[in-house]
Order: structure tokens, then C-alpha cells, then sequence
């Protein structure tokens, strides 16, 4: 799993020296919908009472899909423009395994999305959309008792930061990195009531067109 998210951070410097390099006929204008598909590199760790026993780490590449849209306002500084836009992204999360011992009992990881509806803001050039990005994440993916149910989705802030890149006739590419940290609900771990402690850090390679 170590190498996977090795290969995604690369494949994602190289789609990044792809856009940069054929962005010369990059649309003036960044305003308005769009919608595309992402490849994501999660990082999901989930852990009950600071347990060394009940401590899970997922690592995984995995698809996703998201939509915005922007709004430009300008001029900004130099020749670029201040642009910012609601966006969300929904992503498959990887996770799996069981760990038991006397103090705990027995605990899963379980899981498999992360919503994250979002704001963009930043400056663009012709070419170029350079922004930081705070939102809130909604997953499922945390430790639970053994044999419980997946329902509870706890939410948390998301901040990050992103580069986009216009590749011409409305289509883009991009690369950001996200972190979030989630407080779960409480669970009756062998007689102990506690919040197990959930945290995904995402990097995201996506590639959308402008309607």
C-alpha cells in the first residue's frame, strides 16, 4: 500500500508538468460550472482510547467524482484574478481489519465514503488557479465494536490547499491535499465508553470540464 500512494503522488507531479505544459490555450475566463473525475490517495488511521493495540492505518488509491462552480472577480493582483466557488467531491474510502485484547475487547475498521462539500478561493491566471480550500468532511470510516453497524457518519472542518490548470477547450487538471480529523460518536468498547479518533488525508489528481 506504501507504494500505491508512492506511484499516486507521482502520477499526480506528472499530470500537474502535463497541464503546465499544455496550457496555451487556457480559457481567460475561469467562471462557471464544471464537473469531473478524480484518482485519490487516502491515508485513513482510526484509533480507540490511544491503544497500541487498536490502532488501524489504511493506505489506498481510489476514484472519485466532483463539481463546482466559480465565480471570478477582478482584476486581483498583477494580471490575475480573485476566484472562489462552492465545490463537493465524493470518494470511496478503503478499510478493513479487526484487533481484540482483554481491556477493549474487540474492535472493526469500517467504512467506505468521504463527502466533502467545500469553498474554493484563491488567484487565477490565464492558465493558472492557485487556492486554499476549507469545507466540512462527512465519512463513515472510523473504529467500531465488532459486529456494529455502520450509521453513524461524523462530520468535521477540512482545510487544504489546491493548483488547477487549463489544458484549453474548457478542460482542466488538478492536484490538492486535504486533511481531516474526526471525533466518532461514543461506542461501548469492552465496558469502556469512548470516541474512537479518525483523521483521512487526501491527495487528490482530478481532471474536470467546463460546461
Amino acid at each position: 500500500r506504501e507504494i500505491a500512494m508512492k506511484i499516486s503522488y507521482f502520477c499526480a507531479l506528472g499530470l500537474v508538468i502535463t497541464g503546465l505544459a499544455t496550457a496555451t490555450s487556457a480559457q481567460e475566463n475561469w467562471a462557471g460550472a464544471y464537473a469531473g473525475i478524480s484518482i485519490d490517495a487516502l491515508r485513513a488511521k482510526t484509533d480507540v482510547a490511544a491503544s497500541p493495540v487498536h490502532r488501524y492505518k489504511e493506505d489506498s488509491a481510489q476514484f472519485g467524482l466532483f463539481a463546482g462552480y466559480n465565480f471570478v472577480r477582478g482584476p486581483g493582483i498583477g494580471n490575475s484574478r480573485f476566484v472562489w466557488g462552492p465545490e463537493v467531491s465524493l470518494t470511496a474510502v478503503s478499510t478493513g481489519g479487526t484487533r481484540s485484547d482483554a481491556a477493549l475487547g474487540a474492535s472493526q475498521f469500517d467504512g467506505g465514503f468521504l463527502f466533502v462539500p467545500r469553498v474554493r478561493a484563491g488567484y487565477a491566471t490565464e492558465r493558472a488557479f492557485f487556492y486554499g480550500i476549507a469545507g466540512l468532511g462527512f465519512t463513515d470510516a472510523m473504529a467500531r465494536p465488532a459486529g456494529a453497524s455502520g450509521t453513524d457518519v461524523p462530520v468535521a472542518p477540512a482545510f487544504g490547499l489546491g493548483a488547477e490548470f487549463a489544458m484549453g477547450d474548457g478542460w482542466r487538471t488538478k492536484v490538492e491535499a486535504l486533511h481531516h480529523r474526526f471525533d466518532g460518536p461514543d461506542f461501548d468498547f469492552g465496558g469502556t465508553t469512548t470516541s474512537p479518533d479518525t483523521s483521512v488525508t487526501q491527495i487528490t489528481l482530478g481532471l474536470s470540464r467546463k460546461f
